[in-house]
């Protein structure tokens, strides 16, 4: 569902596969039901816990790969999850009035494999490589490079004040990410793949309250109310840059209902809800590009919605 259902609310969980009562209403398929705890005339209480540690945890084999290729210790990536949270019920007033109030939070410190396709040694320094019909590798130097580029007409001009060769811009832009690590991605030639673990926390946020209340007899009012607030930070581009994006969530909802008991053998269930079910993604790109075919962009490009 939208609004998601914590260990510590749930008081019944029932599922009927056949012979539902009328309650279920009809329908082919399962029926699925489950009931929110309510505050009692004593006061009760629990908090808890739960830690999963990275000391158990072996490194990705990519990621090693990348590691050992990098000159970097063979050491894997984050994978921490706490899961801890608190609730407490009790009587407002005795035998009419309830409450009950549940707070969970999840914190997941994980990292995920990212491969990018970055410039090689040679291309960045503005190398051109290529295969002949035979199937051999020809690297040409810059020199070369530029006797092919002699017919340019913009060079040496207002428009273009470099000469023939490798762009001098170009060859900034490909300095500007790190060197290859790896063969999973490019063409083997002028590009290459990098791979690394990046950081993806996330992390949720539920509260959520019910108040019952039994004027009398026949009467049982219940309000339940939940707030999420989710946060979820996308991989980076290459290591140091931040999120590439960031998912946040903030859906709410609040149902009521009144289970009114006309006679022993009439009840009226009257029920009522209300859920918004909001998410943004806050992205960090902003103004115009210019990127390279076959190429990782330097920086993540993503746009906010």
């Amino acid at each position: 569902g939208v609004l998601r259902e914590t260990q510590d609310s749930i008081e019944e969980f029932r599922v009927t596969t056949g012979n539902a009562t009328a309650t279920a209403g009809y329908s082919a398929g399962a029926q699925v039901s489950m009931v929110t705890k309510s505050g009692t005339n004593h006061f009760h209480g629990a908090a808890y816990w739960y830690n999963r540690p990275t000391m158990t945890v072996a490194n990705d084999w990519f990621n090693k790969q990348a590691e050992l290729n990098s000159g970097l210790p063979n050491i894997p990536g984050k994978l921490i999850r706490n899961i801890f949270g608190v609730d407490l019920g009790g009587p407002i007033v005795k035998n009419k009035l309830y409450f009950f109030a549940n707070y969970e939070g999840l914190r997941k410190a994980e990292s995920q494999e990212v491969t990018q396709t970055v410039p090689t040694k040679l291309y960045r320094e503005g190398y051109l490589s290529y295969q002949d019909p035979n199937g051999n590798t020809v690297t040409l130097d810059p020199s070369q490079v530029a006797a092919l580029d002699a017919g340019c007409q913009v060079c040496n001009t207002s428009a273009y004040p470099y000469g023939p060769g490798p762009d001098p811009e170009a060859l900034k832009y490909f300095n500007s990410m790190p060197l290859p690590n790896g063969s999973l991605t490019g063409d083997g030639l002028n590009t290459a793949s990098y791979s690394f673990a990046s950081p993806a926390p996330h992390s949720e946020n539920t509260s959520l309250v019910k108040i019952d209340w039994t004027p009398n007899d026949a009467h049982h009012v219940f309000v339940r109310g939940q707030l999420q607030k989710d946060t979820t930070d996308n991989t980076e581009q290459f290591p140091g840059q931040g999120p590439s994006s960031i998912f946040e969530d903030n859906t709410k909802g609040i149902i009521a209902g009144d289970t009114w008991v006309i006679s022993p053998n009439l009840v009226n269930d009257l029920r009522y809800g209300y859920i918004r079910q909001g998410n943004s993604t806050r992205g960090v790109g902003a103004g115009d590009y210019v990127d390279f075919r076959f190429m990782s962009t330097a920086t993540a490009e993503t746009r906010t919605t």
